[in-house]
C-alpha cells in the first residue's frame, strides 16, 4: 500500500471549463423538445385530451355489457296481454296487487294480506 495520494483531476468535469460549457448546451439543445413536451402535458387539459380514448373505449363497454343485459332481463311477453301484466312481470309481484295500483278503489285487508299467487 502506498501512501501517496490519487490524483482524480482527470475526472473533474470542471477541469476544462470551455469543453464542460459546451457538453452542457449540447445536453440541453438536445433535451428541449422532450422537456417542452412535459412540460405542456403537466397542464390539467392535456391529461383529460390524452385519456379521451380510453375513457370513450370503457364507456363503450360499459354501454354494450348494459344494453346485453337490459335485453337479456327484461321478460318478453306475448302482445295480448295486458300492461298491468307486463309491469307485474317486470316488477315481480303479483298481478292483483298491480291491479289495485291503477284501480279506483282501494283493496280489502283480506286482499293486502293474502294476495292470491297466479304467477
Amino acid at each position: 500500500m502506498s501512501d501517496t495520494p490519487i490524483d482524480f483531476s482527470p475526472l473533474d468535469p470542471l477541469g476544462d471549463r470551455r469543453h464542460f460549457e459546451q457538453l452542457m448546451q449540447g445536453l440541453h439543445r438536445a433535451a428541449a423538445p422532450e422537456l417542452e413536451r412535459r412540460q405542456l402535458s403537466q397542464s390539467i387539459w392535456w391529461q383529460l385530451f390524452a385519456w379521451r380514448r380510453p375513457f370513450f373505449t370503457a364507456a363503450a363497454a360499459a354501454l354494450v355489457i348494459l344494453a346485453g343485459t337490459a335485453y337479456l332481463t327484461i321478460p318478453t311477453t306475448p302482445a295480448n296481454e295486458e300492461k298491468t301484466d307486463n309491469l307485474a312481470l317486470a316488477l315481480g309481484v303479483p298481478t292483483e296487487v298491480i291491479s289495485w295500483s291503477v284501480a279506483d278503489s282501494l283493496p280489502s285487508t283480506a286482499q293486502v294480506f293474502f294476495p292470491s299467487e297466479e304467477n
